[in-house]
């Protein structure tokens, strides 16, 4: 083993959130239950943890985790994340801005989400990365991220399924400036998006008719497609070739590789075509070719300023194996992050057992990749 990899690896997790309950709007579920649900937080969460009480790490413990932890302050959450990493991990937190997804107000204004996370990095200068939430539709959002940059901040983050299209011609003075400061940018990338806007699912379908480029030859298809579906073409990694178009120096994360469901695709790869007719080999072969995994794989090959993360989706370890082999291609290995989706991980798996069990396969040499060296060369001089 060479010295370099015995060296102590300095941690970069590159997706995590300390976000409350209170930077969630009150429609976020049916019939207010997220505030009804936080305000009661320790009734509800002792009684999930006894729903089974002879498991101590069940679907419901993991539910009454999130719980507890939505209640608590950013500091507290932070704090809380901290203790599961060496003293000098270094975190990409990033905030949402949840105020245009058309589910009702958001009692914590955004400027004070952003102010909170200035107040930790004075706390945790080397440790807390805290980047700014974009969307499009926000007033004077250029400005802002302007102001908050010279205040700290350390990049952007985008979440197109709220209702926006990644390449929106409003964020293109935005996208200047981050090129211009070589400020990194992560952007939501999964499938059957947990979080998306309300907004008249008519109105979802008029707006990617009107907006969804033609030169990228997806044809959308909404027959029995819900929003949760329907934002699938909002955050679809394709769509950031347009952005690239325009702007070819931008440092951006696509987050989640995609999701777990189109690596689950990509191992286990339908037999509908085996002795099927023209039109179902060919629904099967349009399966293959939108595979998300993919599609992602083969940019990051093709676009030296593109980066992925494995936050949530490498959160089952039977999925190990495929990133150990990537890793092995040059031609992407550099530009793979490591990242866990805390707090929302929780629901799946614990922040350590994530870590630990990831580095504990992959080995030293290929976690120092993942975790120190790409996330120091996708985070720069900014931070």
């Amino acid at each position: 083993m060479s010295e370099d990899i015995r060296e102590k690896i300095q941690i970069h997790n590159c997706h995590v959130h300390t976000f409350s309950y209170r930077c969630v709007p009150e429609k976020f579920l049916p019939g207010g239950i997220i505030r009804f649900v936080a305000k009661r937080s320790t009734f509800f969460a002792r009684l999930l943890n006894n729903l089974i009480p002879e498991r101590d790490d069940d679907l419901y413990d993991r539910y009454a985790d999130l719980i507890r932890i939505m209640r608590c302050s950013q500091k507290d959450i932070f704090d809380y994340l901290r203790q599961f990493y060496p003293f000098d991990t270094r975190f990409i937190v990033l905030p949402m801005d949840m105020a245009y997804m058309e589910a009702g107000k958001v009692p914590k204004p955004f400027t004070k989400q952003l102010d909170e996370l200035l107040q930790l990095k004075e706390l945790y200068p080397e440790q807390m990365l805290p980047f700014i939430a974009v969307d499009p539709r926000r007033e004077e959002i250029t400005s802002i991220v302007k102001e908050y940059v010279e205040k700290g901040c350390c990049g952007l983050k985008l979440y197109p399924p709220l209702g926006y299209f990644p390449y929106d011609d409003r964020l293109d003075a935005i996208y200047e400036f981050a090129q211009e400061r070589q400020l990194p940018i992560v952007s939501h990338c999964g499938v059957n998006n947990p979080v998306h806007t309300h907004m008249k699912r008519r109105k979802l379908i008029d707006k990617i008719k009107a907006e969804l480029d033609p030169s990228l030859g997806i044809t959308p298809t909404f027959k029995g497609k819900k929003n949760r579906q329907l934002t699938d073409y909002l955050s679809h990694p394709a769509n950031y070739k347009v952005v690239f178009r325009k702007f070819p120096n931008l440092k951006i994360s696509l987050a989640h590789f995609g999701g777990q469901n189109e690596w689950k695709e990509f191992l286990n790869p339908t037999t509908f075509e085996l002795g099927a007719s023209e039109k179902e080999k060919k629904k099967a072969q349009k399966t293959r070719e939108d595979n998300w995994f993919t599609i992602i794989y083969d940019m990051l090959k093709e676009y030296p300023n593109l980066y992925s993360d494995i936050s949530y989706s490498l959160s089952y370890q039977k999925y190990f194996p495929v990133l150990k082999v990537i890793l092995q291609n040059p031609e992407v290995r550099q530009q793979i992050l490591f990242g866990t989706d805390y707090h929302v991980v929780r629901l799946v798996i614990s922040e350590r057992a994530f870590s630990i069990n990831l580095r504990g396969y992959l080995g030293e040499e290929d976690f120092r990749q993942i975790a120190e060296t790409n996330p120091r060369e996708f985070i720069g001089n900014v931070c």
